[in-house]
């Protein structure tokens, strides 16, 4: 496992091919990955992209760490980030996500506990 630093301190790793901004981030991947081999989640995917867009202008892109659908049969995708330093960067890019993407479940886990710090749904 390669490791190196990124500006928040955390230690970059490495799992299957993928980077992983800190151990916290590379933790919860083994997590899901477990969670998913016992089918309690499914079509796990690692740092997909969603573009960000106001009107007709396309004025940015997020990367949240995990998306899959639950076990219980909902087609709608689980959104997931891990956090521990919240920059005002990072807040204003999930609120227009949010906005834009209403219908996904976004569910921040924290860093530290690796346990879900806020459930948000936002149904239409």
């Amino acid at each position: 496992m390669k490791r190196s630093s990124n500006k928040f301190g955390a230690t970059r790793v490495h799992h299957d091919g993928y980077v992983f901004a800190s151990r916290a981030e590379g933790i919860r991947y083994l997590q899901l990955k477990a969670l998913a081999a016992v089918g309690e989640i499914r079509t796990l995917e690692v740092h997909p992209t969603y573009d960000l867009w106001v009107g007709k202008e396309k004025i940015g892109r997020y990367t949240p760490d995990f998306r899959y659908c639950t076990r219980d049969g909902s087609p709608e995708w689980t959104i997931e980030e891990v956090k521990g330093a919240r920059t005002e960067a990072y807040s204003l890019r999930v609120k227009l996500f949010r906005a834009l993407y209403p219908t996904l479940l976004f569910i921040e886990t924290d860093a530290k506990t690796l346990m879900p710090r806020k459930r948000r749904a936002r149904r239409g």
